[in-house]
């Protein structure tokens, strides 16, 4: 009920649509790949639609509900937008299938998912607009005490520095990675690594 009471009839109906457009997007991936456009996906994942979608939405909700003299700059926005339709396009549309087979364009979508997201992300600096468009119940959840000291000592410079090397090292591993290529579900658990690693080992 709490839930309900605060989440307006514009986020019910955002996520109301949600569950269509992904239907639409799972169903042509897997039955009208031929007819799919270049940005529809490759192999579609519903983790990685609803993350993108949700972390879009709270942004934008969140910025909208931000005093006018404490809303971020332009570049600002365009950077965290960039950042996380980049991750997405490297993960949710044809390059996927050509990074599957290319270890060039492997090391693309790594460095993309990795690097060039995350940085653009963090550039962002969204976390007071996501901390006000996410719904109430998120926000006690990552308020948590347990899990704000995790995040205090993962945030220690020399842990930060070494699971953020770490993390790449370790899919680089020749017989790990070739593993990873083929099991899909060591591949996602290897590109939900290195997104996570690239956004948390920065200072959002």
């Amino acid at each position: 009920m709490k839930l309900l009471k605060h989440t307006s009839a514009v986020d019910w109906a955002f996520y109301l649509s949600l569950l269509p457009v992904g239907v639409l997007l799972w169903w042509g991936s897997r039955y009208r790949i031929s007819l799919m456009p270049v940005w529809g996906p490759w192999e579609f994942s519903w983790a990685w639609f609803l993350a993108t979608a949700l972390a879009l939405w709270w942004y934008w909700r969140g910025v909208v509900r931000l005093p006018s003299n404490e809303r971020p700059a332009a570049w600002r926005t365009v950077c965290y937008v960039t950042g996380v339709l980049a991750i997405y396009a490297v993960l949710q549309t044809r390059f996927e299938y050509l990074a599957q087979h290319m270890f060039f364009l492997n090391r693309v979508q790594q460095t993309v998912m990795h690097d060039f997201g995350p940085v653009l992300i963090a550039l962002a600096w969204p976390g007071a607009a996501m901390y006000l468009g996410m719904p109430r119940s998120l926000r006690r959840l990552i308020e948590a005490p347990l899990l704000l000291r995790i995040l205090r000592v993962l945030k220690q410079p020399m842990l930060a520095s070494f699971l953020f090397v770490g993390v790449v090292a370790l899919w680089l591993v020749p017989r790990l990675h070739f593993r990873a290529m083929l099991d899909p579900q060591l591949y996602q658990v290897m590109n939900w690594s290195m997104v996570i690693d690239g956004v948390c080992c920065r200072k959002p």
